[in-house]
């Protein structure tokens, strides 16, 4: 399934904060947005980080229970790869692919009823990373089997159909820009994304751009060694590498778009590798993805989830409530921010404030590149409750 392209390209997306050396810190600009600095939170100085060792047990009743409750078999032998959910969590988007056509498409979560967004040519390689906040979804897709380079950011509204390209690594020469494809947040109509820009030397540069795709109002907020922006609280949040090699956090009021100073701890993180923001936390994984750290917005409270094993690295993350989703090499994982409890899942996982949705083949695959029809179930957060106790497995 072409949709692989996800597992690569974010795979790329963790290589920012190790390749090459380091340019100077360039000045962060802002297209039309006030020049005031608010301060928000006291020094980290006087926040210590709780550390936590997750705890992987078996699933409990409830989610198990759950999850068969609402699931839905998609006809035909279709695959259909998570996206997102959308905020009303009945909708899911992601890609399809039917054995002789794929593409972008919706699923109604209840009735299993799938619709084509886009349709792909054959060139199209698959979809990278996905953003949904309706009436808007935003994708990255690689335009090429042969070339990973190329790739372009797509917007389509559901309410007037209308389909634009807001980003793409094509220059006019026909050559292409050098970097990790973007992947875009959004939030209130507005999304953001890191743009690679022309190479100039021997590292990775990128610009954080901002775009209301109701009037196509863009702003740059940042350029240099940057990583892709997350929404976290009132905050637009992302990745720095600073001149020493040092690794920062630089944000802007999510609204205004006006710079924002962050508490000491978020200036000074350590290593920085994946990023997931959600309405609640901001969550970043250290070097070698074998910790997490999770600061609930706007208070002191930092706590830091430690791996058990290999198997279960902390990346392709997101936040949904209070659980942190991630692939961790072997099996899809959800973890109880509130209690450090956590169990597997087998296949994919997408979620939002009011529901985590899962993917997985309706029958066994018997072999290597075979095309099995989806099993998508989910869960409403509000029935679950949290993840209370955990026998090690």
């Amino acid at each position: 399934m072409r949709g692989d392209r996800l597992a690569l390209t974010l795979l790329i997306a963790a290589a920012w904060s190790f390749s090459c050396s380091t340019p100077p810190s360039p000045a962060t600009r802002a297209v039309d947005t006030p020049a005031a600095i608010t301060s928000a939170n006291p020094p980290a100085s006087a926040t210590p980080v709780r550390s936590l060792e997750m705890c992987i047990g078996t699933p409990p009743a409830a989610w198990t229970a759950g999850f068969q409750g609402q699931s839905v078999v998609l006809p035909g032998g279709t695959r259909f790869g998570l996206g997102a959910p959308t905020l009303a969590g009945q909708v899911a988007f992601g890609q399809f692919d039917t054995g002789t056509e794929d593409g972008i498409g919706s699923l109604d979560l209840a009735t299993g009823r799938m619709t084509r967004v886009v349709t792909w040519s054959s060139q199209v390689s698959g979809m990278g990373w996905m953003a949904v906040e309706l009436p808007w979804v935003v994708w990255e897709q690689g335009n090429s089997q042969a070339n990973l380079s190329d790739w372009s950011v797509l917007a389509w509204n559901k309410d007037t159909g209308a389909r634009s390209t807001i980003a793409t690594s094509r220059l006019p020469d026909s050559t292409f820009l050098f970097g990790q494809p973007p992947y875009p947040s959004l939030r209130n109509g507005v999304v953001t994304w890191a743009q690679p820009l022309p190479r100039r030397g021997d590292v990775n540069e990128s610009e954080i751009h901002a775009r209301s795709l109701g009037t196509g109002r863009d702003a740059v907020l940042a350029s240099g060694r940057v990583g892709a922006p997350v929404f976290a609280g009132r905050y637009l949040i992302w990745a720095h590498r600073e001149a020493d090699s040092r690794y920062s956090f630089q944000a802007v009021d999510a609204e205004s778009l006006a710079p924002i100073d962050l508490p000491d701890r978020l200036r000074d993180p350590g290593p920085i590798v994946y990023v997931a923001g959600s309405a609640q936390f901001l969550a970043w994984s250290g070097e070698g993805s074998q910790t997490v750290t999770v600061w609930t917005v706007d208070s002191r409270a930092f706590v830091e989830y430690r791996s058990p094993d290999l198997n279960h690295s902390f990346q392709f993350m997101q936040l949904a409530g209070h659980y942190l989703l991630f692939y961790g090499g072997v099996a899809s994982s959800i973890l109880d921010l509130t209690t450090g409890a956590a169990f597997d899942v087998a296949g994919s996982l997408a979620g939002s404030d009011e529901k985590i949705a899962k993917e997985e083949p309706s029958v066994p695959i018997g072999q290597k590149g075979q095309l099995v029809a989806s099993r998508i179930s989910a869960v409403s957060l509000n029935t679950v409750g949290t993840i209370a106790t955990c026998a090690p497995r």
